[in-house]
């Protein structure tokens, strides 16, 4: 679960198949602007909805799991941190707009994302 929330957001969003060819990543002032609420699957099995707050609280729910936390932008990378799922440290990653319309996190070393979301 903590690699759940390298999250989200890590917010905080998903789809099969995502032509990573097609990615433009975000600023740090489009990444400011990602706020309310986000359906966002992680590693392809977890589905879930995010809550990105324009006070920096976070909210997300899995299943019946729940966990709350902060989220906050630093340079052009989005970062989320869960009391639970991240024992309250920050995990921050670039966020790209794929050509399907999810936005895609937090990469694996073959390029792949671990976190996929959209509203």
């Amino acid at each position: 679960m903590r690699g759940f929330v390298l999250s989200m957001v890590l917010l905080l969003l998903a789809g099969q198949g995502v032509a990573t060819a097609q990615k433009r990543y975000l600023s740090g002032a489009e990444l400011k602007r990602l706020r309310g609420v986000y359906q966002f699957v992680w590693k392809d099995k977890h589905k879930g909805r995010v809550q990105l707050r324009a006070d920096g609280q976070v909210l997300a729910r899995t299943g019946n799991r729940v966990d709350t936390g902060r989220w906050k932008v630093k340079g052009n990378a989005l970062c989320v941190s869960f009391r639970t799922w991240t024992h309250g440290k920050y995990k921050c990653g670039a966020v790209a707009r794929a050509g399907d319309g999810w936005f895609i996190g937090l990469f694996r070393k073959n390029g792949k994302p671990r976190l996929r979301f959209r509203r």
